[in-house]
C-alpha cells in the first residue's frame, strides 16, 4: 500500500511541473552586404563572466540557401565557430555540433586560435597557433581542409573558414563583431 501511495505522489509531482517554454523566435537584423545576423544567449557555466552575447549567427544568401557562420562562447577565454550551409535562415540558436563533423575554429581572447577537422569518430587533425607566435602563420587553406575531408571520407556539417582572419577581428572584442560590418564574407573566406 505504501508503494502505491508513493507512486501516486510521484505521479502528481510530475504532473504539476511546467512544460519547458518554447524558444523565442529569432530577431534577424539586415546588414548592408545583404546578410542577416541574430544575437542571442545560450546556457553558459555560472562561473563564466564575459562581455557581449554568448551566441551569434550571421548568414549570407547563396544559391539554394544560406551560408551561415555560427559562433558561441561557452567560456571566458574561447569563442567557437562553425560554418554551415542551410536551405533557409535557422529558426533557433543551435549549439556547435558535438562532435563538429568537418571544420571547427576556436579563437582565444588573447588572439591565439586553433583549427581542427573532425570525423564522426572525433578530431583527426589540429593546428594550434599561440598568441605569442610572430609572424602569424596563415590558417589552413580551403584546399588543404577539403583534401583532408575527401581523403578521410568526411561528409562535413561544418565547412572551412579563415580562422586567422576571424581571430584578428574578434580575438580582442566579443562575438558581437560577427553581427556587424566588421566581419565580412571575405574575412570568413568568401
Amino acid at each position: 500500500m505504501k508503494r502505491l501511495s508513493l507512486i501516486a505522489v510521484l505521479a502528481l509531482i510530475g504532473c504539476t511541473q511546467k512544460p519547458p517554454e518554447p524558444p523565442k523566435p529569432l530577431e534577424w537584423t539586415s546588414l548592408p552586404d545583404g546578410s542577416k545576423a541574430t544575437v542571442g544567449e545560450i546556457t553558459v557555466p555560472e562561473n563564466q563572466f564575459f562581455d557581449g552575447p554568448s551566441a551569434v549567427m550571421r548568414c549570407w544568401p547563396e544559391a539554394g540557401g544560406q551560408d551561415c557562420l555560427i559562433a558561441t562562447r561557452a567560456s571566458y577565454g574561447f569563442m567557437e565557430f562553425i560554418r554551415t550551409k542551410t536551405p533557409a535562415l535557422p529558426t533557433n540558436h543551435r549549439l556547435i555540433f558535438e562532435p563538429p563533423v568537418g571544420y571547427q575554429c576556436v579563437v582565444s581572447v588573447d588572439g591565439g586560435w586553433q583549427e581542427s577537422v573532425h570525423s564522426s569518430a572525433g578530431q583527426i587533425k589540429l593546428n594550434v597557433v599561440s598568441y605569442m607566435e610572430h609572424p602569424r602563420p596563415a590558417s589552413w587553406s580551403r584546399a588543404e581542409v577539403e583534401k583532408l575531408m575527401t581523403d578521410n571520407a568526411i561528409q562535413p556539417q561544418s565547412h572551412w573558414m579563415n580562422c586567422r582572419n576571424l581571430s584578428e577581428v574578434v580575438g580582442k572584442t566579443s562575438l558581437a563583431a560577427v553581427a556587424s560590418t566588421e566581419v565580412t564574407r571575405e574575412v570568413v573566406g568568401g
